[in-house]
């Protein structure tokens, strides 16, 4: 309880008297919140004391407490604007304020990894960035194919581990071990990490293997230079189409996580990692139903075409959940992406939701299942069969959309 003594002061003081803070100033260090102030200029703001006067003891020192995600509660780090605010408003009462400066860095026994100062999205862009431009330069190098996705889902990777060890490190713990705590703080970003992880893991090393027994990759098939081609002005337009290729991919991977880099923001964490346990539940159970889609729904194609006896296998492929769908591989990843973006609320911010939208969006109008249906179509336009099978199974949901 905060109480406000307003009487004059006693000829004599009392033997053990109680300090006191102006209601003013212990307000503002019980309401201000990490999560509305500025970034740190020079790293993380920590108050570590506040001494006002009192009206019966001249100057008493206020303890904030321990470093921690934000003031409310009890202490907290603050941007340059919250810093000037507790400093002017502590010389008012004729007080001052002890900030410290501290940046951000992880340690790992001996090792201590410092992070640089920057939000989280430029954080993410720049792991992302930076490994698809070294996959860009032995792509082009080499004119190889076969770095592609195994590049693309190793940066989805890269990124989410980078953001999670960041949010440890401006947390000051280089554990965030779900066996210390149940506590949502703890569990989402653990979640959330270890869900993307799993994802890229699974499809780059099913892609890659593909990848590795196939001749070429018919989207790079063009993009590559011929012998005695000259660089930009010949056909290929070497390398500027590969550029764009590669931009394009380290701009999916960006942007497909907005929600996990959002909800692993040490500021977002602080604010509300408490809240969204049953949306997090339930990102979750819909994570590992479209997980499981399209595990599954590869395993059946991928046995489909390697069955020497299977007369069909160079068909199209209409076993298993290819009855129900004729891409179901997709129906599982845009589960999987919708489902994280339930999963990181409202940690998150709801903008977040691009991502899902660019999932589906990419998968249905642009790369996915357009270039695919494009592709059967060439080949099996003709083929009675196949046009039976369009027309009595979905493109993606089953039971609906069942028209091309």
């Amino acid at each position: 309880p905060l109480l406000l003594r307003v009487m004059p002061p006693p000829p004599l003081p009392p033997p053990t008297p109680t300090p006191l803070l102006p209601l003013p100033l212990l307000l503002l260090l019980l309401s201000v919140d990490a999560s509305s102030s500025a970034r740190p200029r020079g790293g993380r703001l920590r108050i570590a004391r506040v001494s006002a006067p009192d009206a019966r003891l001249g100057k008493a020192a206020f303890p904030v407490g321990r470093s921690g995600a934000r003031l409310r509660g009890g202490c907290g780090f603050l941007g340059s604007k919250c810093e000037t605010l507790v400093r002017g408003l502590a010389r008012c009462f004729g007080g001052s304020a002890v900030i410290q400066t501290r940046r951000p860095s992880l340690k790992v026994g001996a090792v201590t990894i410092p992070f640089p100062e920057m939000s989280p999205l430029a954080l993410s862009g720049l792991i992302i960035g930076s490994w698809n431009l070294i996959g860009f330069a032995l792509t082009a190098a080499f004119s190889t194919h076969k770095l592609t996705d195994l590049t693309g889902t190793s940066a989805f990777l890269l990124s989410a581990v980078v953001s999670y060890l960041n949010l440890a490190a401006q947390q000051d713990t280089a554990s965030m071990s779900i066996i210390q705590s149940f506590s949502l703080e703890k569990l989402r970003p653990i979640l959330l990490t270890a869900s993307v992880a799993v994802w890229a893991s699974r499809l780059g090393s099913f892609l890659f293997k593909r990848i590795i027994s196939s001749k070429e990759d018919p989207r790079l098939k063009y993009m590559f230079r011929e012998k005695g081609e000259p660089f930009i002005v010949g056909p290929s337009i070497f390398p500027l189409k590969l550029s764009v290729f590669w931009l394009i991919q380290a701009a999916w991977a960006w942007i497909s996580l907005l929600p996990v880099t959002m909800a692993l923001s040490p500021v977002k964490v602080a604010s509300d990692a408490t809240k969204g346990g049953a949306l997090l539940a339930l990102g979750s159970l819909g994570y590992i139903l479209g997980l499981g889609i399209e595990v599954v729904a590869d395993w059946q194609k991928s046995r489909f075409k390697s069955d020497k006896s299977n007369p069909n296998r160079h068909k199209w492929c209409d076993i298993g959940l290819w009855k129900y769908s004729r891409h179901p591989n997709y129906l599982g990843e845009i589960l999987i992406w919708w489902s994280i973006f339930v999963m990181s609320q409202p940690t998150a911010p709801f903008w977040s939701i691009l991502s899902p939208i660019f999932v589906t969006g990419l998968i249905s109008f642009v790369s996915g299942i357009p270039l695919l249906e494009a592709k059967y179509e060439s080949k099996f336009g003709n083929d009675t069969e196949y046009q039976q099978y369009k027309q009595k199974t979905p493109i993606l949901f089953p039971g609906v959309f069942r028209r091309n």
